[in-house]
C-alpha cells in the first residue's frame, strides 16, 4: 500500500471538500482569525463586500502551502484478457466480447493557495461502459462541472429473426407465408441476427455560483440518449383464438434533455432550496410497423400489415422548495414542496393501416395529455428528552388527470372493429401518509422503539375509490451480556378498503369476484431478529432472520396469500495483524397463492409459486509484505430455485439459475508511487427456463419467437495495470 504522506493528507482533505456545499460560515473554512476580525465578523451589519475582502487575508485550512505540489496525478493503465463472448455476464460490466481490452483510468487534482482547484476522474474508459469526469473553479465562489458517461445494457445475443429494418419491419423478398409457423418453409435461410441491447449516452453539465457564503445559484443541463433494440410483441387477429403473433427486435431511439435551474440559501438556523426542472423526451420513432407473416387472418381481403405506437413524446415542468430549520433547541423541522405539470401532445396515428376497415374519425388529432402532480413531505425530530427521540411525519401525493375523456372506436389488432367504443378514463389519485415513531435509550443500554402509521388513497376510474390502511411496530434491543447484542422487532398492518365496485367505462367488464391485489383488504405481519456475538477477540459473528405473513382475506380470485421468509449468518475474523477473513450466507424464500378462474365465474383454478434465493460470499486477504504485498481471494454463489404449479395439476419445470464467481488478486508496491495489480476473475453461470429452453422460432404454431435460449457460460478475465501517482 502506499505509505500516507503530507500530500496524501491534504488530497484527502481536498477530495472532503470539495463534495461538501460551499455554504459553510467563514469560521469553517478559514482558521486562526485574529479577535479583531472576529469582532468585525460578528458585527450585523457587515457587507458581503467586507466578508470577501476579509476572506481574501484570511489563510485557507485546506489549500496546500505554497513550498507542496499543488498538482495530483494517478494512473492506472493495463491490459486484460476475457476468454469468451457472453452478453449475460457483460451485462452491465462492458465485458461482452471475447479477447483483449484496455485497462484505463485516472484521477488528477489542481489547487493551489487561493483556492482555485480543478479536478478529472476517468473510469473505465477502456471499455464500452465508461464515464469521464470534469470539475474546476474557485473554494467558496464558483465551480464548473461536466460528467460524460456511457453504459451499455447487453439483453439477449441467441435470437434470430427474418425480419429487418427499424420502425418498418420487413420480411425477405422471397418469403412464403402460411397460417402457421409450420408452414413457413423458407425460414431457415431467412434468419439473421437479432441482438437486444441499449446504449446510453448521459452528458452533464452544471455550474455553481456563491453570491455569499448564505447565497447560491446552481444551474445543469442533462441529456440522455438511448439506442439500441428491444423485443416487441405484434399481433394481427380479430380475437384470441385467431390471432397470429411475431416477437420483434425493435429500434430504441429515445432523447431525455433536462435543464435545472436552482437558489440556496444556507443560514444558522434556516436553511432552503428553491429549483426548477423543465424535461423533455422524445422518441425518432412513433411507431412500429412490420409485414404480416401468415396467410391468416383474412379480411378479406387479407390483412398485409400491422401497426402500434411507441412510447409517445412529453415534458414535464416541476418547481421544489426544500426547507430546513433548526432554531429551537434539539428540534429539527424539514419540508419538501413540489409541483409538476407533466404534457403529452403526441399526433395520434390512424385506427389501423387495413384501408379495408371503416372507422369513424377520431374525436381529436392528439390526446392533449396534461396532469398535475402535487407533493408535500413535513418532518419534525425532536429530542424532547436527554434519551428520547421523537420522529413525525406527514407525506401527501396528488396527481390529477386533465385529459380529456373521449370517445374512440376500437380496432382489434388491424382486423376488425370492436362493437363497443371505449373511452380513455383520466385517471387520478390523492394518498396521504402519517408516521409517529418514539425511540428511547434507557441507561442500562436496552433500547425501545415503536411507532404507528396511517395511510389514505382516493382514486377515481378505480375498482376501489376509498382505502385505508394502518400499521403498529415495536422493536427492543438490549446487550444481553458484555458479547452478545439483540434486537427484536415485530409489525402488524391492516388495509381495509371500500365495496369494490365494477368499473363501468371499462370493455369487457372485469369478473365481479376479481380483488386487484393493491386494493384488496389485507392483513400483515413482520418479525425480525437480530443477534450479534463478538465474545471473542477478533470475532464478529452476526445473525439476522425475518419473516411476512400477508392474508388477502375477501380476494375469492386474485392474489390471496404472500408469505417472504429470510435467515442469514456473517462472520469476520481477523486471524492476526496481517490476515482477516469475511464470511456470510442468506437464504430467502417466497411463498403465494393466487386464484383463477377460467370460466370467468368462481375459482376453478389456484396458482402456488414457490421461490428460494440463497446467496453465500467467502472472502480473504493476506497482507504478505508490510506496505508492499497484497493479495486477496473473494468467492460468492448465488442460486435461485423457481416453483410454480397449478393445483392438483402436474408442475411447471423448474426455473433455475446458479452462479458461481472467484476473483483472485494481488497488489504490489514497487514504491511509494508506484503498485502492481494483477488480478484473475473466473465465473460461471447456468439457467434453465423451460419458457424458452427446447422452444425454436417456430415450436409455437401462433407465434413467431426469437428463438432465445437460457444464457450459460464458464468465463475467465484476467488483468494486470500498474497504477502511478505523479
Amino acid at each position: 500500500m502506499i505509505k500516507k504522506t503530507k500530500e496524501n493528507f491534504y488530497m484527502l482533505i481536498a477530495l472532503l471538500l470539495a463534495a461538501q456545499p460551499v455554504l459553510a460560515d467563514p469560521e469553517d473554512v478559514y482558521s486562526d482569525l485574529t479577535a479583531e476580525e472576529m469582532a468585525v465578523l460578528a458585527d450585523p451589519d457587515l457587507s458581503e463586500a467586507e466578508i470577501i475582502e476579509l476572506k481574501k487575508k484570511w489563510k485557507c485550512k485546506y489549500c496546500p502551502d505554497a513550498s507542496e505540489e499543488p498538482w495530483y496525478l494517478q494512473i492506472d493503465t493495463g491490459l486484460g484478457y476475457v476468454s469468451n463472448d457472453s452478453y449475460q455476464f457483460g451485462q452491465y460490466n462492458g465485458l461482452n466480447k471475447k479477447g483483449a481490452f484496455l485497462v484505463l483510468n485516472f484521477d488528477s487534482q489542481y489547487r493551489d493557495g487561493s483556492g482555485d482547484y480543478f479536478k478529472a476522474r476517468g473510469d473505465r474508459l477502456g471499455l464500452d461502459n465508461r464515464s469521464l469526469e470534469l470539475e474546476g473553479g474557485r473554494q467558496g465562489t464558483y465551480k464548473l462541472k461536466f460528467l460524460y458517461d456511457q453504459i451499455y445494457k447487453y439483453d439477449e445475443d441467441t435470437g434470430r429473426t427474418p425480419y429487418s429494418g427499424g420502425s418498418i419491419q420487413s420480411l425477405p423478398s422471397g418469403w412464403v407465408p402460411a397460417p402457421d409457423t409450420s408452414g413457413f418453409t423458407t425460414i431457415n435461410e431467412s434468419l439473421r441476427d437479432a441482438d437486444l441491447y441499449t446504449q446510453r449516452k448521459n452528458i452533464k453539465v452544471g455550474a455553481t455560483y456563491n453570491q455569499s457564503s448564505r447565497i447560491s445559484y446552481d444551474l445543469n443541463f442533462d441529456r440522455q440518449a438511448k439506442e439500441g433494440r428491444q423485443s416487441f410483441g405484434a399481433a394481427i387477429g380479430s380475437n384470441f383464438a385467431q390471432a397470429r403473433s411475431a416477437i420483434l427486435a425493435a429500434p430504441v431511439d429515445y432523447v431525455t434533455d433536462q435543464v435545472g435551474l436552482a437558489a440556496n440559501y444556507q443560514g444558522n438556523d434556516f436553511s432552503g432550496r428553491l429549483a426548477f426542472i423543465n424535461s423533455s423526451f422524445r422518441n425518432a420513432n412513433e411507431s412500429l410497423r412490420w409485414q404480416n407473416a401468415y396467410t391468416e387472418p383474412a379480411g378479406p381481403p387479407p390483412v398485409t400489415e400491422g401497426q402500434a405506437a411507441t412510447d409517445p413524446d412529453n415534458d414535464m415542468q416541476q418547481a421544489m422548495l426544500t426547507v430546513n430549520y433548526h432554531g429551537v433547541d434539539k428540534l429539527n423541522l424539514a419540508g419538501y414542496f413540489s409541483y409538476a405539470r407533466m404534457t403529452q401532445d403526441q399526433k395520434f396515428l390512424p385506427y389501423t393501416t387495413n384501408s379495408a376497415l371503416v372507422t369513424t374519425p377520431l374525436p381529436q388529432t392528439s390526446l392533449d395529455g396534461e396532469i398535475i402532480a402535487n407533493t408535500a413531505t413535513l418532518k419534525a425530530n425532536w429530542l424532547f428528552l436527554p434519551q428520547t427521540r421523537l420522529n413525525v411525519l406527514y407525506d401527501y401525493q396528488e396527481q390529477v388527470n386533465n385529459t380529456k375523456s373521449n370517445q374512440y372506436d376500437y380496432v382489434i389488432a388491424d382486423t376488425l372493429p370492436a362493437p363497443t367504443p371505449r373511452i380513455n378514463p383520466a385517471y387520478s389519485f390523492r394518498n396521504q401518509r402519517f408516521k409517529l415513531d418514539v425511540r428511547h435509550r434507557f441507561e442500562n443500554k436496552i433500547k425501545l422503539e415503536g411507532g404507528a402509521k396511517y395511510t389514505t388513497m382516493d382514486r377515481t376510474y378505480q375498482a376501489v375509490e376509498k382505502q385505508k390502511e394502518t400499521g403498529l411496530w415495536a422493536a427492543i434491543g438490549n446487550s444481553i451480556s458484555s458479547s452478545v447484542y439483540a434486537r427484536l422487532k415485530v409489525e402488524t398492518s391492516d388495509r381495509k378498503v371500500d365495496d369494490y365496485q365494477q368499473i363501468t367505462v371499462l370493455t369487457p367488464p372485469e369478473n365481479t369476484l376479481t380483488r386487484k391485489y393493491n386494493m384488496a383488504d389485507r392483513k400483515g405481519n413482520k418479525a425480525a431478529i437480530n443477534l450479534t456475538y463478538s465474545g471473542i477477540e477478533s470475532l464478529v459473528l452476526g445473525l439476522q432472520a425475518d419473516t411476512a405473513v400477508y392474508d388477502y382475506t375477501d380476494s375469492e380470485i386474485g392474489l390471496t396469500d404472500l408469505s417472504e421468509t429470510g435467515v442469514g449468518l456473517d462472520a469476520q475474523y481477523m486471524i492476526n495483524k496481517s490476515i482477516s477473513v469475511t464470511a456470510y450466507i442468506q437464504n430467502t424464500t417466497y411463498q403465494s397463492e393466487q386464484a383463477g378462474s377460467q370460466a370467468a365465474s368462481t375459482p376453478d383454478w389456484i396458482g402456488i409459486n414457490d421461490t428460494s434465493v440463497i446467496t453465500a460470499g467467502l472472502g480473504s486477504n493476506y497482507q504478505v509484505i508490510e506496505d508492499a504485498l497484497l493479495i486477496g481471494l473473494d468467492y460468492v454463489h448465488a442460486e435461485s430455485t423457481g416453483k410454480y404449479e397449478i393445483e392438483n395439476q402436474t408442475p411447471f419445470p423448474d426455473l433455475t439459475t446458479i452462479r458461481d464467481a472467484v476473483k483472485i488478486y494481488a497488489d504490489y508496491n514497487l514504491s511509494e508511487q508506484m503498485i502492481v495489480n494483477v488480478s484473475y476473475l473466473y465465473e460461471q453461470y447456468k439457467e434453465e427456463n423451460w419458457q424458452v429452453d427446447n422452444v425454436a422460432i417456430n415450436t409455437n404454431p401462433n407465434v413467431l419467437t426469437l428463438g432465445e435460449i437460457s444464457p450459460s457460460y464458464k468465463i475467465g478475465v484476467i488483468w494486470a495495470s500498474l497504477k502511478y501517482r505523479f
